[in-house]
């Protein structure tokens, strides 16, 4: 996830969301492949054995991809309700898996 959030807190100029929202979708896609037994990727062969071993829901890092996109998207939260939900796909998933 340390990589994938790197995609999305990379080079912040305006215009170069589309190239990391692709680099997110694809990183989405192999832990897509890595939950059914198809990883090929060396971090998501090492990451599906860890989430076997220690019964980790793959559904975390889904929710951390999601708070990626959103850090490529939104510049700012309007509301406290607002910035709760993006917690929720952010922070709450970190402290589960730590």
């Amino acid at each position: 996830m340390r990589t994938a959030d790197d995609f999305s807190d990379e080079d912040r100029r305006p215009g170069d969301e589309a190239e990391r929202l692709a680099w997110l979708d694809s990183w989405e896609a192999m832990l897509w492949d890595c939950e059914k037994g198809n990883a090929r990727h060396p971090v998501f062969i090492a990451l599906r054995s860890t989430l076997r071993r220690h019964s980790l829901p793959a559904q975390w890092l889904h929710d951390l991809l999601h708070a990626f996109k959103m850090d490529v998207t939104v510049r700012r939260y309007a509301s406290e309700a607002d910035l709760l939900n993006y917690c929720r796909y952010s922070a709450n998933p970190v402290g589960r898996l730590i």
